[in-house]
């Protein structure tokens, strides 16, 4: 049930973060006649312009990490940033003001991830009953025999990409052969992509704008044909204007009114979006309309589709974006100054609307837990043994397998599924999620899973999406950790087709990761490198993966992990962990977390002093990244000069029964039922649930 909405103080907006794709210098001071040097950069400036003729003070920049940056300086969010340094960017920007607590543009996570992802945005379609082509979604390491489950021709497209991205000469295939061919290239570059039934016809697009109280704002319907042979757009087509597209609008106005019902039905389904761009493929000769995908940042150049629906001509592209800046403005119970502003006294908060759940006032009546969907990549399905090792995961399926066990054994009405897809599927049929789900190739995997709980209704276990984007994200969790005075080694950030990098600015030795990587992935004996050529040659590895790296200054001495869950009236925080290896550095690497080879040993850190830091530094993440039901903290320990450094948190991190979150909290794998029901019963308190009678026994305290 959607809460009923509460009365707001609506007060004006005093400065504007307005994030691009573009350096500031690209643009700024640009006038309407200037000729900008790319694409981007002509976006940016008419965008620019369109905000600071408001009025309003406007910061520019191209940094999403600037969010947390100018915290405080700035009351809303203005992105336009469609860039792919890293895919489903827009979910990282709206997390990233989700726990900054800055209002935003399309700043709700739940509905951008849903929006962004293809696949996610089709199961919406489906259950809105708006008419979508079949497909099928394939990850890297998927076996390829469901594309025969197709009719053919069929397109096959990245899944979170944007401006037809992964669509190019091949992108059309006519058997499920040659769909073989080009899934097994795309899973070599390690993306995720869905093969779609073909539907011959032509492209139908609209812009729209969610003015909140009136309705959402639909505008024209703008075909789109091009000189492929089967009318398809292509990313030449649409970024490097190769080729003939011919775009018209539609006058036809019954087509406009399915369109219209389409787009509300669908849009009930992901929002609360302030602006998106829905595209349709209509195969005239059946008159039959099938829903491709939405985008929520959709291009705002004066000449893009998304203006030309909303407003025919380029000219009127500063009163479009005022209209959209008017609904993200509004969402937020914000708005833009007026002369009378200053003589007035306007609060500079919103009132809280209420008592919070859990809160004294909050009365919540905690129902029966009745049935749980356990979500994991290797969710048992049937009554097959349990996995050891799996050839590309390692010892990941025999954690879900041990995870899965423990939750039947506590009593619990458990049903496995192994793909997020079924929570939308299943929803009707379970009343909460426990996800560990770690199987998508994409930055935000995790705050995908919380944002589609989020929109079917479902409790679930961990966090809010913005808070697992943002410790996803090695730098992000980095800059957090600075602003909270948490000491962290110095490191720059390179993306994946980055030049001209400042390696020499770091001291040597430092160690190259990947930026979205977990459980060490792709850490390995060469991670730690002693100058900058042979940190430029590391960098060099991943960029030829397309991937961006983190390049950080090399603490000696040894790895402590501290875990945290959460408990009633607070937190608990668990004992420091030392992890010592026999990988170089006392590092640890991907071969030893994964698949357990070389040496690992595992002791209590019994410092006072060092401890007692460590408590203080999970009591001030705790705080950013609340509410949370468990999460884990890395640092590194100097032993020589007794420093703390803070390496990464893990909000989704690894419960197996032999892993370190389990040995940190109860000492080992003998108390591991406690340990999940421990977890399990805070998230359900929390959100309004309790466990049945059946697991209710007294659970020893962690301290």
């Amino acid at each position: 049930m959607r809460k009923q909405p509460i009365a707001r103080f609506v007060r004006p907006v005093k400065r504007i973060l307005f994030l691009s794709d573009m350096m500031p210098e690209a643009y700024v001071g640009l006038t309407a006649n200037d000729r900008p040097s790319s694409f981007e950069a002509h976006t940016a400036s008419h965008l620019y312009r369109a905000l600071t003729s408001t009025g309003v003070d406007v910061l520019a920049t191209s940094r999403p990490e600037d969010i947390l940056t100018y915290k405080g300086e700035v009351d809303f969010v203005f992105s336009a940033r469609a860039s792919y340094d890293y895919p489903s960017v827009d979910v990282p920007v709206a997390s990233l003001c989700e726990v900054a607590g800055l209002p935003c543009l399309n700043g709700n996570t739940f509905a951008v991830a849903m929006a962004r992802d293809k696949a996610l945005s089709k199961l919406a379609a489906i259950r809105a009953g708006v008419p979508t082509p079949d497909w099928v979604t394939i990850q890297p390491g998927d076996a390829l025999d469901r594309l025969t489950e197709l009719s053919y021709p069929a397109v096959i497209k990245w899944t979170v990409g944007g401006n037809s991205f992964s669509i190019a000469g091949d992108g059309l295939v006519a058997s499920a052969e040659e769909a073989v061919s080009v899934a097994r290239k795309w899973q070599r570059s390690g993306l995720t992509v869905m093969a779609e039934d073909f539907v011959p016809g032509a492209d139908l697009i609209v812009g729209v704008i969610d003015r909140g109280a009136k309705g959402l704002l639909i505008g024209k319907v703008v075909r789109v044909d091009t000189d492929h042979p089967e009318n398809i757009q292509t990313y030449e087509h649409k970024m490097i204007g190769r080729g003939v597209r011919r775009r018209t609008v539609l006058t036809d106005k019954e087509l406009y009114k399915r369109i219209h019902d389409l787009v509300h039905r669908l849009y009930d389904e992901i929002k609360p979006l302030d602006c998106f761009r829905v595209d349709f493929r209509w195969n005239q000769e059946e008159d039959s309309l099938h829903f491709l995908e939405v985008n929520p940042t959709a291009n705002s150049e004066p000449e893009s589709i998304f203006v030309q629906s909303l407003a025919r001509e380029p000219k009127k592209h500063r009163a479009v974006m005022l209209a959209v800046l008017d609904a993200g403005l509004s969402r937020h119970a914000l708005r833009l100054p007026r002369p009378e502003d200053a003589s007035q006294a306007i609060p500079d908060r919103e009132p809280v609307g209420g008592p919070k759940v859990n809160s004294p006032a909050a009365q919540v009546t905690h129902k029966p837990l009745r049935r749980l969907l356990f979500l994991a990549q290797f969710a048992p399905l049937g009554p097959e043994t349990m996995a050891e090792f799996d050839q590309e995961w390692g010892s990941l399926s025999r954690y879900h397998h041990q995870l899965y066990r423990t939750l039947v054994e506590l009593g619990l009405d458990v049903l496995p599924a192994r793909h997020p897809e079924d929570l939308i599927r299943l929803r009707d049929k379970v009343d909460f999620v426990f996800s560990v789900y770690e199987g998508a190739r994409f930055p935000s995997t995790e705050a995908v899973v919380p944002a589609m709980c989020e929109a079917a209704g479902l409790p679930f276990l961990g966090a809010r999406a913005g808070a697992l984007a943002l410790v996803a994200d090695k730098q992000l969790c980095k800059l957090l950790a600075s602003r909270l005075g948490i000491p962290t080694p110095n490191w720059i950030r390179i993306g994946p087709r980055e030049t001209g990098f400042a390696l020499d600015t770091l001291n040597y030795p430092c160690i190259v990761k990947w930026q979205l990587g977990a459980n060490s992935e792709y850490i390995d004996g060469d991670s730690i490198v002693a100058d900058p050529a042979a940190a430029s040659a590391k960098v060099s590895e991943f960029q030829a993966r397309d991937l961006p790296v983190i390049v950080e200054e090399f603490v000696p001495g040894t790895n402590l992990t501290t875990a945290a869950l959460a408990s009633q009236g607070g937190f608990q925080v668990g004992q420091t962990i030392r992890t010592d290896t026999d990988a170089p550095g006392n590092i640890q690497t991907y071969e030893q977390k994964m698949f357990d080879k070389g040496r690992r040993s595992k002791s209590r850190f019994d410092d006072a002093s060092g401890n007692a830091r460590i408590q203080t530094y999970m009591a001030k993440l705790h705080e950013e990244l609340r509410p949370v039901d468990y999460f884990r903290a890395d640092f590194r320990y100097n032993e020589a000069t007794g420093e703390i450094f803070f390496l990464e948190a893990n909000i989704q991190c690894n419960l197996d029964p032999l892993g370190t979150f389990c040995l940190s909290t109860v000492g080992g794998p003998d108390r591991y039922p406690d340990l999940v029901r421990d977890i399990l019963a805070g998230s359900l308190m929390r959100q309004g649930l309790r466990l049945p009678e059946t697991t209710l026994r007294a659970v020893p305290s962690l301290a």
